[in-house]
């Protein structure tokens, strides 16, 4: 039964999302939004997840989507654009898009000056997923780099490698 309910909720859940960017009017958009997040609520509910799906119910499909509702009755159906055709919006998003662009290759060289970027040293060096989550040598807190902790003990400085047991560099 619960698989049932799943695939329910997740085929209403995709149709409310593409209802929301295919409707042509504002108000059937927001109503797709509010089954969209009603699917959203069942599917929390079949994980066990009460308090999120009350919170998704109340909150997002209460509170924000009367909000939406007020604003698409405020602004109405409306004849003119709200931008004129003829406006050089396009030049100026390729001026700041050149801008940008310029500002990134200015940041690669000035990385490189500084040897920020070796990519000799790169490209001889293979990496794994552990070299993400492990600490330079030489890099550590104030009281590692001394050999003392906080609680007055002393052990070796970082990078140093015990004599028991190897710890790859930490």
């Amino acid at each position: 039964m619960a698989d049932v309910l799943f695939f329910i909720a997740g085929i209403g859940a995709i149709s409310g999302a593409i209802g929301v960017i295919a409707a042509r009017n504002p108000f059937y958009s927001v109503l797709a939004l509010v089954f969209h997040l009603l699917s959203l609520a069942a599917l929390f509910l079949l994980l066990r997840a009460q308090f999120v799906a009350a919170a998704q119910v109340v909150v997002y499909a209460g509170a924000v989507m009367v909000l939406y509702v007020f604003v698409v009755a405020y602004v109405g159906d409306q004849e003119r654009p709200l931008y004129a055709p003829t406006s050089n919006l396009g030049a100026v998003g390729v001026l700041f898009t050149g801008a940008l662009a310029v500002e990134a290759v200015g940041a690669v060289i000035l990385a490189r000056r500084r040897r920020g970027i070796d990519t000799e040293a790169d490209e001889r060096r293979t990496l794994s997923v552990g070299d993400l989550f492990r600490r330079p040598p030489g890099i550590g807190t104030r009281a590692e780099s001394v050999g003392t902790r906080p609680g007055g003990r002393e052990e070796a400085a970082v990078g140093a490698k015990s004599a028991d047991r190897d710890l790859g560099g930490w």
